[in-house]
């Protein structure tokens, strides 16, 4: 007898504390004796403490198995977690497809740079060329990206996926080469990589009807993702070898974490708590940041950091 995929917890020795249950229960049914009682109340807290054995092991083994998961495969770490969840998918969604198209339409327009603006940064940008982020990319650099490639990722409109890049690398990282290089030193980028599908997706809270409770995953050219990891992995090397950021900033940083920060701010927390004193701690959500910052001034950053760079089409 195996274990059921819908009741892993009931395992063999569950099945066999079950059966010695129900054969005692059938025997004090049919003569209900002092010693029948006894031998049925044994088995019945026999059935209860294995059922309560397997329940923690398996709870032990889930949570050890979705730590892991965590680190080493995110896709199947909340496909896990969401299989019980009822998703409101597009297929029902009852917004017109013209209000939505405005909606992002007005998200993506962000800040209008006037040329004039736009050539004094890029000449402030080409002022350092022999900057360690304005050499050009080497196979090295590009393959280590290629290596990171997860599979089963949406494409874009070129069609090509992850698996196509990563199975074809040998064949094709010259011209990967050649192609990112060429961008990097004009600073044109193919039209099928800046055209994107937008796939609206509730956020499953608010109203339906309500256009700012949906999220808009683009789905851009893996080819174009490729690049700006490229982009990426250079510009967080120099970063992080420069110590342009301080350790105050956890978030999107290799071998940081923001578990670090909430862990201080509990201990501060339970300090202030036990010297019976009052803290104040200010928490700022704000609604589409990434959709709202400006662009010109993210760049104005990079460059005031002496990061000049070359990446004018950012």
């Amino acid at each position: 007898m195996g274990k059921s995929k819908s009741k892993p917890l009931f395992t063999e020795q569950c099945a066999v504390k079950r059966r010695l249950f129900f054969k005692r229960k059938k025997h004090y049914q049919t003569s209900q004796s002092e010693a029948n009682k006894v031998k049925l109340s044994k088995a019945s807290k026999a059935y209860k403490r294995q059922l309560k054995y397997e329940y923690g092991l398996y709870f032990k083994n889930f949570n050890h198995d979705l730590k892991s998961l965590h680190r080493t495969d995110t896709k199947e770490y909340w496909r896990i977690l969401n299989q019980d969840r009822e998703y409101y998918t597009n297929n029902d969604n009852p917004l017109e497809l013209s209000e939505l198209y405005k909606h992002f339409a007005a998200l993506n327009s962000g800040d209008k740079i006037p040329d004039k603006t736009n050539n004094e940064i890029l000449e402030k940008a080409l002022l350092d060329s022999d900057c360690a982020l304005n050499v050009p990319f080497t196979e090295k650099e590009i393959k280590s990206c290629i290596h990171k490639l997860k599979n089963h990722k949406a494409h874009g409109v070129d069609f090509i996926i992850n698996e196509y890049i990563k199975n074809t690398e040998s064949s094709f990282i010259s011209l990967y080469v050649k192609l990112f290089n060429l961008i990097l030193d004009t600073g044109i980028i193919p039209t099928e990589w800046v055209t994107g599908v937008i796939s609206p997706i509730y956020k499953n809270k608010g109203d339906k009807q309500d256009v700012n409770n949906y999220r808009g995953i683009t789905l851009l050219s893996c080819l174009s993702k490729l690049f700006t990891s490229v982009i990426n992995e250079r510009l967080s090397n120099f970063i992080e070898s420069c110590r342009i950021v301080g350790p105050e900033q956890a978030g999107f940083r290799k071998e940081f974490s923001t578990t670090d920060h909430i862990f201080t701010l509990k201990h501060i927390v339970d300090i202030y708590l036990l010297k019976k004193r009052r803290l104040y701690a200010m928490f700022f959500d704000y609604r589409r940041a990434f959709d709202m910052f400006p662009k010109l001034h993210l760049s104005n950053k990079v460059l005031d950091c002496k990061s000049m760079v070359n990446y004018s089409f950012c």
